[in-house]
C-alpha cells in the first residue's frame, strides 16, 4: 500500500461551515476540518477534487493558545488493548474553540457575507449559555444486524453515533433521554430510519417517535412578550434565551419605522407578529405554508388581544401577492406605510416573493436569518430595486455549530 504523504501546513482562516482553511505550494485550497486560525498541522490529503482538497489531522505540531478540551466526544468504545475511544459528535465543528475565537471566526464570517452591503454591523449578540441551551434534539435509530444505536447520524455517511446525553440539549432533555434509555423495551421497539425528538417547552420535555399525533396538546413557550402556543412538532426558535433578545431587537426596529401596519412572511406561529402589537402595530397579517402554525398564530393573537391579525395559510411564493392586496384593502392602508417581516428557512426567500418585492415600495423590510449565504443572495436582489440595508447583527443562537442567526435591516 502506497504511504500517505503528510504535509506539514499553517492555517490560515476558518471557512463558513468551521472547517480551517490551508493551502498546498501550487495555491490549492485545502480543507481541514478541527482546526483553528493560526494553528501548524500535519495533515494528510483524504480527498481531492478539481478546486480543493480534503484533508485529515495527523498531529497539531502548533496549537493555538484559543484552543480548548472539546465538551462534545461522545465515547465511542474499547479496542482490543483495553484503550477508550471517543468520537467527536457531528455538527459540532467549534467545540475545540474558546467561545470569544467562535465568536470572532463567526462574526469574520458573517461580515464577509454582507460588508458588500453594509458599512453598519451592531454589536454581536452572545448567547448566555454556550452549553445546554437547545430546546429540542432530533435522534436517529440504526439497526445493524440487531445492533441498535440511537443518536446523530455521522456528518458524511449513513451511520449513527450513539448517544446517551447531548452537551447542547438543556439538562432535562438529557434527564429524559437517560429515562427513556433505560425504559425496559425501548431498544427492541425502535426501527431502522426512525426518529425520536425530545422538545422542553416551559411545562415539560415532550417526546415522540417519527411524527407526533395530529391530537397532541400544543406545546407552551414563555417569551418577553408573554406565553405562546406552538403545535407540537411545529417550529419555534432552539435558544430561548437568544429569542427574547432577538425579539427585543424586533421591537426596536418596529418602533423605528413607525409603520401603520405589518406583514410577517413565513410567520409561523405569530412569534414577529406578537413582536410587532407590542410595538405599536394592530394591523397585521401573516402568511405560513403550515396549517397547524396558522392555527397557533390565529390563537396566539386572540390570547394576545389583536382582534384585527389576518393569518393565512399558503405558501409565501403563492400567496404573497394576494395577501399584499388583501392587506391594503382590509387595513385601508399602503403598502408604503407598511413594513414587512421575512424569516424563511435556510434556503431563502422564494423566487416569487424576491421577484414581487422588487415592485413594492415597503416602509422597511426586517429579514431575519439563520443561512449568510441565501442572505446574501436576497439582498443583492433587494438593493439592485432600490432597498437599502441600514443595519446587520449577527445573533450567536446556536453555539458550538457553524450556524448563526442574523437581523438584517432595510429601507427603501
Amino acid at each position: 500500500m502506497k504511504k500517505k504523504e503528510i504535509l506539514t501546513i499553517p492555517i490560515t482562516d476558518i471557512a463558513y461551515g468551521g472547517k480551517g482553511i490551508a493551502r498546498k505550494a501550487d495555491g490549492k485550497v485545502i480543507f481541514v476540518p478541527h482546526t483553528l486560525t493560526g494553528e501548524i498541522v500535519e495533515i494528510t490529503i483524504k480527498r481531492q477534487f478539481t478546486d480543493y482538497d480534503e484533508g485529515e489531522i495527523v498531529k497539531i505540531v502548533k496549537p493555538s493558545p484559543k484552543r480548548i478540551q472539546s465538551n462534545c466526544m461522545v465515547y465511542a468504545g474499547t479496542d482490543v488493548m483495553g484503550k477508550i475511544h471517543y468520537t467527536r459528535t457531528p455538527g459540532c465543528v467549534y467545540q475545540d474553540f474558546s467561545y470569544s475565537e467562535e465568536l470572532n471566526t463567526k462574526e469574520k464570517q458573517f461580515t464577509n457575507f454582507l460588508n458588500e452591503f453594509c458599512d453598519n454591523f451592531l454589536p454581536t449578540i452572545q448567547s448566555p449559555k454556550q452549553l445546554h441551551y437547545r430546546n429540542k434534539i432530533i435522534l436517529h435509530a440504526m439497526n445493524d444486524h440487531g445492533d441498535i444505536t440511537l443518536g446523530y447520524r455521522e456528518e458524511k455517511g449513513s451511520d449513527v453515533i450513539d448517544i446517551k446525553q447531548c452537551p447542547l440539549a438543556k439538562d432535562e432533555i438529557n434527564e429524559k433521554l437517560q429515562e427513556i434509555r433505560n425504559k425496559q423495551g425501548f431498544f427492541s421497539s425502535l426501527h431502522d430510519g426512525m426518529t425520536l425528538t425530545l422538545r422542553k417547552d416551559q411545562n415539560q420535555v415532550n417526546w415522540w417517535r417519527n411524527a407526533p399525533s395530529q391530537k397532541a396538546s400544543w406545546l407552551k413557550e414563555q417569551t418577553i412578550i408573554g406565553s405562546m402556543s406552538v403545535p407540537m412538532g411545529g417550529f419555534f426558535q432552539i435558544n430561548n434565551d437568544v429569542t427574547d433578545i432577538l425579539i427585543e431587537k424586533v421591537i426596536e426596529a418596529i418602533k423605528a419605522f413607525a409603520p401603520k401596519s405589518l406583514i410577517d412572511l413565513y410567520c409561523g406561529c405569530g412569534l414577529f407578529s406578537l413582536a410587532a402589537y407590542a410595538a405599536g402595530v394592530n394591523k397585521i397579517s401573516g402568511i405560513d405554508c403550515v396549517e397547524q402554525a396558522i392555527a397557533a398564530a390565529q390563537y396566539n393573537a386572540k390570547q394576545h388581544n389583536i382582534p384585527s391579525a389576518i393569518f393565512t395559510a399558503n405558501s409565501a411564493d403563492k400567496g404573497f401577492e394576494s395577501l399584499m392586496e388583501q392587506h391594503e384593502k382590509n387595513f385601508n392602508t399602503k403598502i408604503s406605510d407598511t413594513v414587512l417581516i421575512v424569516d424563511p428557512p435556510r434556503n431563502g426567500m422564494g423566487r416569487n416573493v424576491r421577484k414581487l418585492i422588487r415592485k413594492t415600495d415597503f416602509k422597511g423590510i426586517i429579514y431575519i436569518s439563520c443561512a449568510p449565504d441565501t442572505l446574501r443572495r436576497d439582498l443583492k436582489i433587494l438593493r439592485s430595486t432600490g432597498y437599502v440595508v441600514k443595519s446587520a447583527q449577527m445573533f450567536d443562537m446556536f453555539p458550538r455549530t457553524a450556524h448563526f442567526e442574523s437581523m438584517v435591516v432595510l429601507e427603501r
